[in-house]
């Protein structure tokens, strides 16, 4: 389905866009908290914008690559747009129900649109794939990527997600399942539950994204979730006082209290009950709770902490990049066998 098509059956205007026209002044306000997902168009957005782009893979377009046209092939690299966040968040089980597995459609979404590009382009075909850029958004990333696209392409994925080696090495380490289990708690996220029965998938759809796991360092990319400014006002980067750091720890958010225990891992819900048991507020100055017991503004509460935590939730959260926007050092705890990669940790040294 193609973008412009998806954007038209959106449930409502605050969805699937990372900006809205119209304000006071004919001015543009962002979405903010209201779509998580706002880098699946932001990114598509900004390229499209790019003076980098070409129009013509096949010879450098602009003034220099008119100089250069002889000596370089234009396009190094072939993004591929897909919205499968929107499609899950905002169009199925809306218009579309009922959707037993939402993030099925997504990953045949994506299987439709390199069946596309094989036959529609012959870039792909050239090479496999190696210079193809794709984007997963949602929660768990490209767990539940084909598996072709995974492994012969470039992934951007906000959830750095990696199967930690088993600590006996070799035949262990293979027997690791791959994907690992989603650690999501809503079922219909879930690419660890296969659908049955579907005739149009004959075999249930689970095949298509078999034998890959969800984040390579040697060829993909933790890239941030997109922030608008309003999230961030408080920060020195645009401006903000300086502020005595009081808060030594922060973490406010989900805690888990009326989620499965499977929420976070349980990670949330540990280091919550901790915080209040041993009363680390009081004592260490270690604030840990939801928008109920952690009043204020959030962006003025995380430029007056030291340090950051940054606990999963049902798969990637922006802990990360609210830590380093307002200079509060990001403390990344992760259980089970997953090691969690920061946004840009497979560059930065």
């Amino acid at each position: 389905m193609a973008p412009a098509l998806l954007l038209q059956y959106r449930t409502s205007k605050e969805k699937c866009t990372w900006r809205l026209f119209g304000a006071a002044g004919n001015g543009t306000t962002f979405t903010g908290a209201a779509w998580p997902y706002a880098v699946e168009q932001y990114f598509h957005e900004a390229l499209l914008q790019s003076p980098h782009r070409t129009l013509d893979p096949e010879e450098a377009g602009g003034a220099a690559g008119r100089r250069l046209r002889r000596r370089l092939r234009a396009a190094d690299l072939f993004y591929v747009p897909v919205y499968a966040s929107c499609l899950m968040e905002a169009v199925l089980g809306y218009a579309d129900a009922p959707c037993p597995s939402k993030v099925q459609h997504g990953a045949v979404m994506y299987q439709e649109a390199l069946d596309w590009l094989r036959t529609a382009y012959p870039f792909w075909n050239r090479t496999q794939g190696r210079d193809h850029v794709w984007l997963f958004t949602h929660d768990e990333g490209a767990c539940w990527a084909p598996t072709e696209v995974y492994r012969n392409s470039i992934v951007l994925t906000h959830y750095g997600v990696a199967q930690r080696a088993a600590t006996d090495g070799g035949a262990a380490a293979a027997q690791l399942p791959l994907p690992p289990p989603s650690s999501t708690t809503r079922r219909e996220f879930n690419y660890s539950v296969d659908v049955l029965g579907d005739e149009r998938l004959p075999g249930g759809w689970r095949r298509l994204i078999e034998g890959h796991g969800c984040y390579d360092a040697s060829k993909d990319l933790v890239i941030p979730a997109f922030r608008p400014p309003a999230q961030y006002h408080a920060a020195m980067a645009l401006g903000g006082m300086h502020r005595k750091r009081d808060i030594l720890l922060l973490l406010r958010g989900d805690m888990g209290d009326s989620r499965p225990k499977a929420f976070s891992g349980g990670l949330r819900q540990e280091v919550h009950s901790l915080a209040r048991d041993k009363q680390w507020a009081s004592k260490y100055s270690i604030r840990v709770g939801n928008t109920r017991e952690i009043e204020g503004d959030y962006s003025l509460l995380l430029a007056r902490s030291t340090y950051c935590l940054v606990l999963p939730e049902d798969g990637w959260v922006a802990l990360f990049e609210d830590a380093v926007l307002h200079g509060c050092i990001p403390v990344y705890v992760s259980g089970g066998p997953r090691d969690l990669h920061a946004p840009f940790a497979s560059i930065l040294k």
